[in-house]
Formats: C-alpha cells, sequence, structure tokens
C-alpha cells in the first residue's frame, strides 16, 4: 500500500484552493495509480490535483506535501510580488523558489542586473561622447550599440542563471532524484566566458564610465597638461630662436649707444671748449685759444652731422626691434597652437593618460579609482557570483527533478507512441493476411471444377 492509497482522516486540512502551479502538478502525479500515472490519474482519482479541498497532497515518495503559510507564491513568473519581478527579470522562474534565502539572493540578481543595465548604458555614452563629442550623436550610439551590448549582456547573464543541468539518462530510476544535479563543463566555461567577457566590457565601456564619473578630476588634469603643454613649447622655442633674438637684441643695443654716442658728442666738444677758455683745459691758457676753437669747430661740425647718424641708427634699431618682434610672435604663435593642440586632444586616450597623472600624485583619488572599479567589476560579475552562490540549492534541485520528471513523459510518451505504431503497424498486417486469404479463397471456389 503506497502513501497515496492510504486513507484520509476526516480532520485533514484542507487545500487552499489558490495553490501554485508548481504543487498543483506534483499532486497531479499522487493519484491512486502511483507517481506519473498521467493525466487520467491527475482528474480521476480521489486524491488526485483537483479532486476536492479536503485531500492531502502527497510527493512521489509519500511525503506530505504542505503549502507555507509566511511564502504567498504567485501563480506564475511575474507575479504578483515585486521580488518576483525581480527574479523573473534574473532569469529565474519564481514558482519554483521555495526558501527565503534563495529569494533574497535572486532578487538582488535581478537588481543587479538592472543596475548593470544603467551602467552599460552610461559606459557607452560617455564613450561616444569622447570619441564624437556632440550630444545626439552619443545618445544614438548609447540607444543602439548600447541597447545591442546591453541585449547580448542580459541574455548570457539570465542564461546562466537560469541553466540548470540536470541528470536525464536514468530518469526511470528514483535513485537519480537523490542527486538530479550534473556536473556540466557548459556551465564551467560559460563563466569562463563571462569572465573574459567582464574584462572586455570594463576596458571598453567600464573605463569611460569612470571617466565620465570622474570628470571634474580629469577636466583639471587635462588643463594642467595643457598648460605644462604650453610652457614645454615655450621652452623649446626659446633655445630655437635664442641666438636670433641674441644677435637683433645686439643690434638694437649697439643702434642704442651709438644713437646716445651721437646725441652726446657735439655737447661733450663744447663742454672742452668751454674747460679751455678758462683755463682748465689740457693747454692751461685761458681765454679761447686755437684749441677752444678746434673744439668749437669739431661740436658745430658734429651737430651738423648728428641728424644723418642717428636716422642711420635708428634705421638700424627699428629693423632689429621688428625682427624681435616678429621672432617673439613667431613664439607666441607656436605655444598658442600647442596649447590648442593640446586642448583638442580631448579624446579617450588623452582622457585616460590625465586620469593616469592625476591618480600618480593624489592617493585619495586612487583609492576612490579603485573603488569604484571594483563596484563596477560586481556588477558584471554578478550573474556568475549569484551561479557560484547557488550552486546545488533547492531551487536548482527542483528544477533538475522537474527537468527530469518532463524527460521522464517525454520518454513515456514516445513509448506509448512506439507501442501504439507497433500495433497499427501488426493490426494492418493481419488484415491484409486475412484480406488475401479470403480473396483466393472467393477465387478459388469459383473457379474449382463442378464435383461430380
Amino acid at each position: 500500500m503506497t502513501p497515496a492509497d492510504r486513507p484520509v482522516p476526516a480532520d485533514a486540512p484542507a487545500v487552499a484552493p489558490g495553490l501554485p502551479r508548481t504543487i498543483a502538478a506534483e499532486g497531479a502525479r499522487s493519484g491512486p495509480e502511483g507517481p506519473r500515472s498521467g493525466p487520467e490519474g491527475a482528474r480521476s482519482g480521489p486524491e488526485g490535483a483537483r479532486s476536492g479541498p479536503d485531500q492531502i497532497r502527497f510527493s512521489r515518495r509519500g511525503f506530505a506535501r504542505r503549502r507555507i503559510p509566511t511564502l504567498p507564491l504567485a501563480d506564475g513568473p511575474d507575479g504578483e510580488y515585486l521580488y518576483n519581478r525581480w527574479m523573473h527579470f534574473a532569469g529565474v522562474d519564481s514558482t519554483r523558489v521555495q526558501v527565503r534565502g534563495e529569494r533574497v539572493l535572486y532578487t538582488a540578481a535581478g537588481v543587479i542586473l538592472a543596475g548593470y543595465t544603467v551602467y552599460a548604458f552610461i559606459g557607452v555614452f560617455a564613450f561616444a561622447q569622447m570619441a564624437t563629442d556632440r550630444l545626439w550623436i552619443a545618445l544614438l550610439a548609447a540607444a543602439v550599440i548600447g541597447g545591442i551590448l546591453i541585449a547580448v549582456n542580459l541574455s548570457i547573464d539570465r542564461g546562466l542563471i537560469g541553466y540548470v543541468p540536470a541528470r536525464l539518462g536514468d530518469v526511470d530510476s528514483a535513485e537519480g532524484d537523490r542527486q538530479p544535479l550534473l556536473e556540466d563543463s557548459k556551465v564551467t566555461w560559460s563563466r569562463r566566458l563571462r569572465v573574459l567577457l567582464a574584462i572586455l566590457f570594463a576596458l571598453a565601456v567600464g573605463e569611460p564610465a569612470n571617466l565620465f564619473l570622474f570628470g571634474k578630476d580629469v577636466d583639471a588634469a587635462m588643463l594642467s597638461r595643457n598648460l605644462a603643454v604650453v610652457q614645454q613649447q615655450r621652452q623649446v622655442s626659446d633655445s630655437v630662436y635664442a641666438d636670433q633674438l641674441a644677435s637683433q637684441q645686439a643690434i638694437a643695443a649697439a643702434a642704442s649707444e651709438r644713437i646716445d654716442q651721437v646725441a652726446r658728442e657735439a655737447s661733450d666738444l663744447l663742454a672742452k671748449a668751454e674747460a679751455e677758455s678758462a683755463g682748465a683745459g689740457a693747454t692751461g691758457e685761458t681765454g679761447c685759444g686755437a684749441q677752444c676753437r678746434q673744439y668749437l669747430a669739431a661740436a658745430d661740425a658734429a651737430r651738423a652731422a648728428a641728424p644723418a647718424l642717428i636716422a642711420a641708427e635708428q634705421s638700424k634699431l627699428t629693423a632689429a626691434n621688428a625682427e624681435i618682434a616678429r621672432l617673439n610672435g613667431v613664439k607666441n604663435t607656436e605655444a598658442s597652437d600647442a596649447g590648442a593642440f593640446a586642448a583638442a586632444n580631448n579624446g579617450f586616450l588623452a582622457r585616460e593618460q590625465a586620469l593616469l597623472v592625476a591618480m600618480r600624485k593624489d592617493p585619495v583619488l586612487l583609492v576612490r579609482y579603485l573603488i569604484i572599479v571594483a563596484v563596477f567589476f560586481c556588477l558584471e560579475m554578478g550573474a556568475v557570483l549569484t551561479k557560484y552562490l547557488a550552486k546545488g540549492n533547492n531551487y536548482e534541485r527542483e528544477s533538475a527533478r522537474r527537468a527530469r520528471l518532463a524527460e521522464f513523459a517525454s520518454l513515456v510518451r514516445a513509448r506509448h507512441e512506439r507501442a501504439t505504431i507497433t500495433h497499427r503497424d501488426d493490426l494492418n498486417r493481419r488484415l491484409a493476411v486475412t484480406a488475401d486469404e479470403h480473396f483466393f479463397a472467393v477465387r478459388s471456389a469459383r473457379y474449382a471444377p463442378p464435383a461430380d
């Protein structure tokens, strides 16, 4: 006598009509015809799945099934509770999650995947913004390329979380239900593939997201870099044009000195003439003698020749100053061009280099960067971490057992169809033999010679 055939006491607890399909389906297999009795046992037995509110549900091994009062599961993957929707977003059938800890784990997985979606969109947008420097192109790229990347990664993550390898080789044996999970290499290789995708995605999209978050620090580092580039270019220009500038400055200084000398020559001669006249000159004679008159004549000649000499030296000074101004202008132009080129070089690689320089100078910034990178990597690896934490839990074992039951049902159905086809072939063969015998018997009777 199996547990399903036991008499039900009168005071047995009633089964609520709102039982989920999971429990109802198990009850459908525990009617009086034994486990896996088929749809007839589900609807015809007095202890079938929906035979009445006064019956107790038994599993295939005879254990009574009860609904947990604190777990009002919904009848479907979407469910009536928010955590059911998060579990469905993570690729988990919420109707099979019976343990509170597993509900928390798979709900967290759904939230992590949602955060990963936002993070991926921001990363693609930041990358496109740095590549094109146009807002509408960045938004379009984030919508198209980001949507494709998000869809691919979410599909991989949801498939990784929801895939449960089951042992389908011995579905006829109830002994296999004790350990229904199968150590499948597909899960191992899918985890490794997801880790590789996480690393590649972190390099392609995660780093732009970091640059987007550290935008002000990167801008400050870029400004410091631009100033350093301008200063370096000025030093280079100074070294290149130093000889030319020194030569022109020497010419200008000599011209200025010559102009001052010419302007003072007449005054100096007059001062010497006055000294000779006063007796304080070289001759020591008082009055304007020969030497005094010679000084006066030389002063008149110098005064007459001064305008031409000053004009000639002034032209040299003007040319030297113009050349000096031109060289300084060339130096300023080269410095401004270098600054403009450095300011235009604000793409992904340049900003990445500026961030690295800033982190070398500021350890606090480096720590913040490493923390955010770790958070982003956890978002990337959320599905893999969830799969590791959920390995062999109640949900996976339940899913594996259901897969075994489905495989058993499919096997029974295939056997039944094969038996039906064989029976029909045998019946058709017998009918063909009978028809042939009847045909030849009639023909024999018709063409038989008359009896004497």
